[in-house]
């Protein structure tokens, strides 16, 4: 080959090379930033909606008559008491015998 040729196909190496390094640096990073800008937006708008929601909540008046009413009052407590028993090995790490 011709030093002209080596050197043309040098120059148009290195074009493609800094083309390719342009688009994966610059380029890509820009979509990036945008994915980021949506993301941030859309954590924004749940993040508005919480605080709206913690607002109800704040409105809401539990004075305690509930426990004073005779309805809760005369609730029955069917729950039974567990007996205590040992569950597993003392020592799990142990050797079985």
């Amino acid at each position: 080959m011709t030093p002209f040729v080596k050197n043309g196909l040098t120059v148009l190496a290195l074009i493609i090379i800094v083309a390719g390094g342009y688009y994966l640096f610059v380029l890509k990073s820009n979509s990036k930033l945008n994915d980021l800008t949506l993301t941030t937006n859309e954590s924004k708008i749940a993040s508005d909606r919480f605080l709206r929601e913690l607002e109800k909540l704040r409105e809401i008046d539990l004075s305690g008559k509930i426990f004073q009413d005779n309805r809760f009052n005369s609730l029955v407590n069917f729950s039974k008491p567990l007996s205590p028993h040992l569950t597993g090995r003392s020592d799990p790490f142990q050797p079985i015998q």
